[in-house]
């Protein structure tokens, strides 16, 4: 997790009681298998008072990612908040009035949580289906793997004067292609994954087609493709990118590798 999430349980740890933080974050976490500690917490100690959704709108200029503002207060005798959905404009979060821009509704913090310690926020949250079963139940979600990066950007060719460098070429994700011309071992053939990117999942099914490969390495991967020869093949092609990747983790590892566990699927589906 980012530093927000390590401020926030300090937070709920010094503040008095009725006190009221606010937190602007990534949105993720809500679903999170990786925040459950943190989701636990907020439901025995605070209080939703407020929160905008401010979704995929851009509030940082270089900042990517679905982001939301929350106001918590260190009780549970709050029974309702305020849910504020925006699209298409974030300059419209002060409106006071719905309209396509913005949503309001209000939510009861009793029943935001699921069975499977997520936090839900829709009316349909609020309904009570005694028969359904939590999708939580069945399957685990989590952030996915944060590559910098993945492959090659027209910003990144437009600053670099090699010419053997192509836009969409790819770096930590692959095309089969790629993969087959990097001529790898057996060993490090274990740590290419299949990549999934939120563009297979449709309504009701996943398109497999055209599926991408993630060398995934994390800490360990990371050292034997920096010290061990039988990595060599990784090495090289990772070597020559080197001035492109932005990881915590660069060259040879992934910013935020995340659970092998998610990696590893033995019965999935697709189409």
């Amino acid at each position: 997790m980012d530093f927000w999430y390590y401020f926030l349980h300090k937070a709920i740890d010094i503040i008095s009681i009725r006190s009221i933080i606010t937190f602007i974050t990534p949105r993720y976490w809500l679903n999170s298998a990786g925040a459950r500690k943190l989701i636990l917490r907020i439901k025995e100690n605070l209080s939703f008072v407020d929160l905008v959704d401010i979704g995929k709108l851009k509030v940082f200029a270089d900042v990517a990612g679905y982001h939301m503002t929350a106001t918590y207060c260190k009780t549970k005798d709050i029974s309702t908040f305020t849910y504020h959905k925006l699209e298409n404009n974030v300059k419209y979060i002060n409106a006071e009035d719905d309209n396509v821009n913005k949503t309001t509704i209000i939510l009861n913090n009793n029943n935001i949580y699921s069975q499977n310690s997520e936090i839900i926020l829709s009316l349909e949250s609020q309904k009570e289906y005694p028969n359904a079963q939590s999708l939580g139940t069945l399957y685990e979600v989590s952030q996915g793997v944060v590559e910098s990066i993945d492959k090659i950007s027209k910003k990144q060719k437009n600053m670099t004067l090699r010419n053997d460098i192509l836009v969409g070429q790819g770096v930590f994700v692959l095309s089969d292609n790629e993969i087959e011309n990097l001529h790898l071992s057996n060993k490090e053939k274990v740590c290419i994954k299949k990549y999934a990117d939120s563009n297979i999942f449709k309504k009701y099914y996943i398109n497999n087609k055209n599926l991408k490969n993630l060398i995934y390495s994390d800490k360990n991967i990371k050292n034997e493709i920096c010290k061990n020869p039988e990595y060599c093949n990784l090495k090289r092609h990772l070597d020559n990118f080197q001035e492109f990747i932005t990881s915590s983790n660069a060259p040879y590892g992934l910013h935020r590798p995340r659970d092998i566990k998610f990696f590893e699927i033995v019965n999935f589906s697709l189409r």
